[in-house]
């Protein structure tokens, strides 16, 4: 979708009503402290009218302009935004551009065209919509400058729907019990099958290779078997390490990767078994997915940073 005005629920979405100087018509500034209030105004570059905002001197400077905006309901809309900025280091730290009101979203992610920065998200609107409003945010930075170009909300297709079938299990049993499992779960479509932490029922003295010890061999075939991901946790003998890990198999039983518990609880270590580093992302058919492994969601981190990373 090239074009940016047709049935732009924004209206003056491109700025060219207004005084220079002052605020572009429909939009309103809000700043929650006016001592922090950033400075909004319209400015022109030749014939081009854009919205300038910029700090006011405070790291703490916070505030946003907004515009009503009305969506139908249970329609899909395309939220575009084309600007650029400078001394900003993080984008999303310093500003914010999305729906507030009757529900809440938004755009994330942007990509250079240029010399301009285009962020842009498609999204729902609910059953009820209700009274909504388009906020574009200028937030703690004392010097920094952004100038948008053109916003617009547009209706366009629904997304695409990408429906995944998991089967989650929990418990401890022998290995002719989850073998059946994994069968269960094969023959019911599963697009994922997750088994638990140390399913296998093995110490970290009884650590066996990651892929091809009897553990690993048998996920995998019922990977290729089925079709099917598979991930489950157990210790892994690495050498002369051992690590609490994971492998993800894919539908072919290969192995796409591996995630090594990060936070060990403390009996583990005393056991013997070595935290793993880093955490790393999948891609799968059906999206990119992340592994954590039980004490791995006591802290907040690890979960964040895979969200980062497109998890």
């Amino acid at each position: 979708m090239d074009n940016w005005k047709t049935g732009n629920l924004v209206a003056n979405g491109d700025f060219n009503k207004g005084t220079v100087g002052a605020m572009p018509e429909g939009w309103e500034l809000i700043a929650p402290n006016t001592a922090l209030a950033p400075i909004f105004r319209l400015v022109k570059d030749g014939q081009k009218s854009m919205l300038m905002a910029m700090g006011n001197g405070r790291q703490e400077c916070f505030g946003y302009v907004r515009h009503r905006a009305n969506f139908d309901p249970e329609k899909t809309y395309l939220m575009r935004v084309r600007l650029k900025f400078e001394d900003i280091d993080d984008l999303n730290r310093h500003t914010l551009n999305g729906v507030f009101g009757g529900f809440n979203d938004g755009i994330f992610e942007y990509r250079k065209d240029g010399e301009w920065i285009i962020g842009e998200s498609r999204f729902p609107s609910p059953e009820n919509p209700g009274n909504c409003e388009v906020r574009l945010y200028f937030r703690f930075s004392a010097n920094g400058k952004i100038w948008w170009d053109e916003v617009s909300i547009q209706e366009c297709e629904p997304v695409a729907p990408r429906p995944v079938k998991i089967a989650v299990s929990w418990g401890t049993e022998d290995m002719a019990y989850w073998s059946n499992w994994l069968d269960i779960a094969g023959e019911k479509n599963a697009d994922i099958a997750l088994l638990p932490e140390m399913f296998n029922g093995k110490g970290v003295k009884d650590a066996e290779p990651l892929v091809d010890g009897e553990t690993g061999k048998m996920l995998a075939e019922k990977a290729s078997k089925y079709g099917m991901y598979v991930s489950a946790s157990y210790y892994e003998q690495d050498g002369d390490v051992v690590y609490n890990s994971a492998p993800l198999f894919d539908r072919k039983g290969k192995l796409v990767g591996k995630y090594s518990k990060n936070q060990l609880y403390d009996p583990e270590e005393d056991q013997g078994a070595t935290p793993g580093i880093g955490l790393p992302v999948f891609d799968t058919d059906f999206g990119k997915v992340g592994i954590i492994i039980c004490y791995d969601s006591w802290f907040p981190e690890p979960t964040r940073l895979l969200a980062y990373k497109g998890a």
